[in-house]
């Protein structure tokens, strides 16, 4: 299985475009999934253009909440490819989901966490006081991994609920952290959690944040993994 950062404000690989926003295509034997979209449907497309990855070829399309960052791009995946399965927190507005429904009839609105593909792909939701949003656990023979785009429900939180559901540990984990306006502080706690928690392997890049990415670094030392648009992770 091989997870490819497609969409990130973080510079990885320099054939990759650089914007604000996140995006990855997990290929896995049974699916292609593509978690978010980014910002901007013609950057989308020119990355994925250049990590030879067609747009028709996406079985799932996956959006973790409704910030323009994460979802810009989905009415041009939908329109280039109409077949896609797409999963959506059910706080998504009517609008969106009817602007979405012009090109795919295939729209799951993910009111609680659920299993697919034969339990090997977990779609997570959780919820702070102002939005929910879906996170994806993938377990394998090898390890478990979550991706969360933006983790406003707290990464913890968001770890507590996946390990709850599968019933078994997250041993990587990839995504934006939500730690930008977090006081050193508090990003400290954060990572000592993380590191508590079973996790092996982490990949933070998008709304992580600098300091984060420092802190992070230093707690979780070898088994930090540099992220970024065009990052390849083989896992």
């Amino acid at each position: 299985m091989e997870i490819i950062t497609i969409y990130d404000n973080i510079a990885n690989d320099p054939q990759f475009k650089t914007d604000w926003g996140y995006a990855c295509v997990i290929n896995h034997p049974k699916k292609r999934i593509l978690f978010d979209t980014g910002e901007h449907a013609n950057i989308l497309e020119k990355n994925l253009h250049t990590a030879s990855i067609p747009i028709k070829s996406i079985d799932i399309l996956i959006l973790s909440h409704l910030h323009s960052d994460h979802i810009g791009g989905a009415n041009w995946v939908v329109e280039q490819n109409p077949n896609v399965t797409v999963y959506i927190p059910d706080t998504f507005s009517k609008k969106l989901e009817h602007q979405l429904r012009i090109h795919c009839s295939n729209i799951i609105r993910v009111k609680k966490s659920i299993s697919l593909a034969q339990n090997d792909f977990h779609i997570i939701l959780t919820k702070n006081i102002w939005i929910k949003e879906i996170s994806l656990a993938i377990t394998t023979p090898q390890s478990n991994i979550l991706i969360s785009g933006c983790s406003h429900s707290g990464i913890n939180n968001i770890l507590d609920e996946a390990r709850k559901y599968i019933k078994q540990d997250i041993l990587t984990l990839f995504g934006g952290l939500h730690l930008l306006q977090t006081s050193d502080q508090n990003i400290t706690k954060i990572a000592q959690k993380l590191k508590n928690s079973y996790l092996k392997k982490i990949a933070p890049c998008h709304c992580t944040g600098d300091k984060a990415l420092t802190i992070l670094k230093e707690n979780f030392s070898d088994d930090f993994l540099i992220n970024g648009v065009g990052a390849k992770f083989n896992l």
